[in-house]
């Protein structure tokens, strides 16, 4: 019995047999321009209420917690939205969140322009509510 209590079950693993594999990195598509068409109905909605952007916070450092997806992207991903000159967010307000911050939606999905784009957005954008104003000039035209 003294035997026994000596004895205990051992278990060897070859740690040699493990090789270590270095992930492939993952290659990651470059973007691709939305369209002009699709920057003009975004900024169209946007004016409408209906899509909410980065542009509208007031506070740079909460873009994150608005956006969630970005605190939640790996290092890759930031890298390449770096690369890729990434310069707004944006998402459906039907998609945001059941809390907010700071006053602010909460969304755990998004879309994104890059810089060339967002120019051309802007441009647009200005353009959609000038023509908004000039509309509103003119309501004296109609009467009841």
């Amino acid at each position: 019995m003294a035997n026994e209590e000596n004895t205990k079950p051992s278990i060897n693993i070859d740690l040699n047999l493990a090789e270590e594999v270095e992930p492939e990195p993952e290659v990651m598509e470059p973007y691709t321009l939305k369209g002009k068409e699709y920057l003009y109905d975004l900024a169209q909605k946007v004016i409408g209420g209906q899509v909410f952007t980065s542009l509208q916070v007031q506070e740079p450092s909460l873009i994150g917690s608005i956006f969630m997806p970005i605190v939640l992207s790996g290092k890759d991903d930031l890298n390449w939205m770096l690369e890729n000159k990434i310069a707004m967010f944006y998402s459906d307000m039907a998609d945001a969140g059941p809390r907010s911050i700071n006053g602010y939606p909460m969304f755990f999905k998004m879309g994104f322009i890059n810089a060339d784009e967002m120019k051309i957005f802007l441009e647009m954008y200005k353009d959609i509510q000038n023509e908004h104003e000039e509309k509103k000039k003119n309501l004296d035209k109609y009467e009841y």
